[in-house]
């Protein structure tokens, strides 16, 4: 038997067999494709900021943006043992649903804007929702984090706790969507009880009229403005504070 030089003959074509990739040189690969993602990251997070500076003139590197102390303590909370009767149902299209804090959900899962309810809640109150992604883009580096990722104000409870509302959003519902070669991030709902003067017109964002912020028609707010938000100052801003927070829960997600 002639020895064999890995090819067939299919008519008149002589198809040569695919030549073998080692492992070392599958690594290398592997290896480059994630250095070269990181270096993407890191540019996309600098032209992050750039535009956030064209926004608002102000990016202010000396101070890193990050959740309020009260945020992350919440998350501690939850992840330890479900929060101390604040736990949030939170349940998506298609049935998934975070089945305990910190539980790991697909982004392909939880595009669309989930369904949230806690028995107990008030049928009189109305509640203010808000997701952050709290680990953009890398949970050891979150230089450009939190993103708010969603803001739903004048939310009412059914007799069951679940919550609905025809309010438009203060920033629509974005699905996660952190970086492919990047550690789980974590994913935070809150529920905030909405105080008596809650101004909604007035925590919208506005197209610029004649140089003047919130002079214009409102709008949605950007990508840009998302990236590294104040969520300190917009609890503030709202009337809202840490001791607003009347549930909570968290699911990372990195695919």
């Amino acid at each position: 038997m002639p020895p064999s030089d890995d090819s067939s003959d299919h008519g008149i074509f002589k198809t040569k067999a695919p030549a073998k990739v080692s492992p070392t040189t599958k690594a290398q690969g592997d290896s480059n494709y994630k250095v070269l993602l990181f270096i993407f990251s890191i540019i996309a997070v600098h032209v992050a900021l750039f535009l956030q500076y064209k926004q608002t003139n102000v990016v202010d590197l000396g101070v890193m943006p990050s959740a309020p102390p009260h945020v992350e303590a919440l998350v501690t909370e939850l992840e330890a043992g479900g929060g101390g009767g604040k736990l949030l149902d939170v349940r998506f299209e298609g049935g998934q649903s975070i089945t305990e804090p910190g539980v790991q959900l697909a982004k392909a899962d939880t595009q669309t804007i989930p369904t949230l309810s806690k028995p107990g809640l008030s049928t009189s109150k109305r509640y203010v929702a808000v997701c952050l992604d709290l680990d953009p883009p890398f949970p050891s580096f979150p230089i450009a984090g939190p993103i708010v990722h969603w803001i739903q104000p004048s939310l009412t409870a059914s007799s069951t706790g679940e919550l609905s509302g025809s309010e438009p959003p203060i920033a629509h519902y974005r699905g996660p969507g952190p970086p492919p070669i990047s550690a789980p991030h974590r994913y935070v709902f809150m529920l905030y009880e909405q105080p008596d003067g809650f101004d909604v017109e007035a925590l919208r964002y506005r197209e610029k009229s004649e140089g003047e912020q919130g002079a214009g028609k409102t709008r949605e707010i950007t990508m840009w403005e998302r990236v590294r938000w104040r969520h300190d100052l917009w609890e503030r801003k709202a009337g809202l504070g840490k001791e607003g927070v009347v549930a909570g829960n968290v699911y990372v997600c990195n695919k």
